[in-house]
């Protein structure tokens, strides 16, 4: 794409990222008619397809105002091997390698001035071979102390699967695991520092500070998921706090789809007309809602605060549907305190709870509502092989609820993500867990951060037969073929059917048209992931 030869003594490169910062530098720079004499941009040979769409329209852009292409520049090699593995034929000093810092930090201020604050973003740990880490980022920071105003302190790398989740601490990592890298700084220095990474229960945060670790938390996805927060947590409502799941759809959504969304906050980057345009009910309405899960849970809310009366029906004796079982398992206690709050929310908003009630037609029509809403869930698909009613067969919900009861060797007979996360979590009990997955790929329809999180887990725990289809359960174990049609045992005490879920379409036909305005969401319609049972119930409730 264009050609970097020039001889001009005041030469005016412009270094392109591709991200939104970068772009909309250059877009202002071409707005105000700033001299530009070369665009820059590396291709890493990484990118995701978008990224490349989206350099040819910046491209063809600049090229219209200005008559340049954009300069792409690539290594013979590939980028992984530069940054990571290419041998180092001799160890830079750390002074050398902040070269660059400190002269940035020196014309940033001669830019703002001596009253503009500055924050740096740095490492407490590459976490890299070759890369540097918490002793050297100690001294890093008393070399620049003097050119900023607050440390904020992370760590490891987006250019690695096994460092991004660390950088961006998964559901499997604890909450604040990073917090020692900004306190080790902190010892060093005399400026505030501050502490990012998964963080967001006020009272962890409020312990960090009081404890002298940090001068700051900063928050990131935890303000995605509840942009209240701090006013939550400063009036004392804590336990209405919408917790982040570390799920990573938000990252996930914005980077593939070019979309906001959030597994627990259906508002996300519809704050605006939230605000504004939410018109009030014509009048109000009776709402009948079945199903107490998450779906059912979120419609039933959303209908009462506008105003609603609304009654909710479960079959059993608790809410929370699919999610109460993630109570047992430790890297979903953030799903479960997310159940525990949409509960309140229930029980705040003046629904009318009713459990161990399942509705039927007779029912539906003697409460006689204005507005009938099916959220009854789905169900274990059962697969027709010899020996799946035997006791050996186990469900998910049975193996989360007693897993001393399943013996040392389990095999899991599915790998989407229920059964990936069930092998993760009863591999943490020390089983020994094996997944047989029809598809070459397991759990291939999480988003690919989330992916990346749950492949390092089961690399711990679980052993992986992908391509296989189970045919028989037998006293020994599970037989199953290959892709070759070949014929194999897996020796198992227990064996775990997760080979995926049915909509419960029998409570749908039984109450259709017992009223004229009715409505099915949620796993009713097809099992999905919580983010789409939350965001459907929502815009179905808030347009009643």
């Amino acid at each position: 794409m264009g050609a970097l030869i020039t001889a001009k003594e005041n030469f005016h490169a412009v270094s392109l990222s591709g991200g939104k910062d970068s772009t909309c530098l250059l877009l202002l720079m071409i707005e105000r008619g700033l001299p530009i004499d070369a665009v820059i941009w590396a291709d890493t040979g990484m990118e995701f397809p978008e990224m490349y769409g989206h350099i040819s329209k910046v491209d063809e852009h600049l090229y219209r105002e200005r008559g340049l292409h954009i300069t792409t520049l690539r290594s013979p090699k590939s980028f992984e091997y530069m940054m990571f593995d290419e041998p180092k034929q001799k160890p830079s000093t750390l002074e050398n390698r902040a070269r660059f810092l400190l002269m940035a930090l020196d014309r940033v201020r001669q830019a703002v001035g001596p009253g503009f604050p500055i924050q740096i973003r740095m490492n407490g740990d590459d976490f890299t071979e070759g890369g540097l880490h918490l002793e050297d980022y100690k001294e890093l920071a008393r070399m620049v102390e003097s050119r900023v105003d607050l440390f904020n302190i992370s760590c490891g790398s987006h250019e690695r699967q096994e460092l991004f989740v660390r950088t961006h601490p998964s559901a499997f990592l604890d909450h604040g695991c990073n917090v020692y890298l900004a306190a080790a700084i902190k010892q060093v220095v005399s400026k505030p520092v501050s502490c990012v990474g998964g963080l967001g229960d006020p009272e962890q945060c409020e312990e960090i500070i009081a404890s002298g670790q940090v001068d700051i938390v900063e928050l990131g996805r935890a303000l995605l998921a509840d942009p209240f927060l701090p006013k939550k947590a400063y009036a004392g409502q804590k336990e209405d706090i919408t917790p982040c799941l570390r799920c990573f759809v938000c990252l996930g959504e914005s980077v593939i789809n070019g979309t906001n969304r959030c597994s627990v906050n259906p508002v996300i980057g519809a704050e605006l007309e939230e605000k504004y345009y939410v018109a009030p009910p014509l009048r109000k309405k009776k709402v009948l809602v079945v199903g107490g899960g998450p779906a059912g849970m979120e419609a039933a809310i959303t209908a009462a605060r506008r105003g609603h009366e609304v009654l909710l029906y479960e079959k059993t004796d608790a809410l929370g549907g699919a999610l109460k079982f993630a109570e047992a398992v430790p890297f979903k206690q953030d799903l479960y305190r997310f159940t525990q709050c949409l509960i309140r929310r229930v029980e705040s908003s003046g629904v009318k709870v009713t459990l161990n009630q399942r509705v039927d037609r007779a029912l539906a029509e003697k409460v006689r509502p204005d507005v009938l809403i099916i959220a009854a869930g789905a169900q274990l698909v059962i697969p027709t092989i010899p020996g799946i009613a035997s006791d050996k067969v186990v469900s998910v919900a049975q193996a989360e609820a007693n897993p001393d009861a399943l013996g040392e060797r389990v095999v899991i007979l599915g790998g989407g993500l229920v059964g990936c996360e069930t092998g993760i979590h009863l591999g943490m009990k020390g089983k020994q867990v094996t997944i047989v997955e029809m598809r070459d790929t397991l759990a291939a329809d999480v988003n690919m951060f989330h992916g990346m999180a749950l492949g390092q887990e089961l690399n711990k725990y679980v052993t992986a037969v992908t391509g296989g289809t189970g045919r028989a359960v037998t006293d020994e174990g599970l037989i199953y073929t290959d892709r070759e049609g070949q014929e194999h045992l897996l020796p198992a005490d227990a064996v775990l059917c997760a080979v995926g879920m049915r909509a419960c379409t029998g409570v749908m036909e039984e109450l259709w048209n017992v009223v004229d305005e009715q409505y099915v969401i949620g796993d009713c319609v097809k099992p999905a992931q919580v983010t789409q049972a939350i965001s459907d119930a929502y815009y179905l409730a808030k347009s009643l």
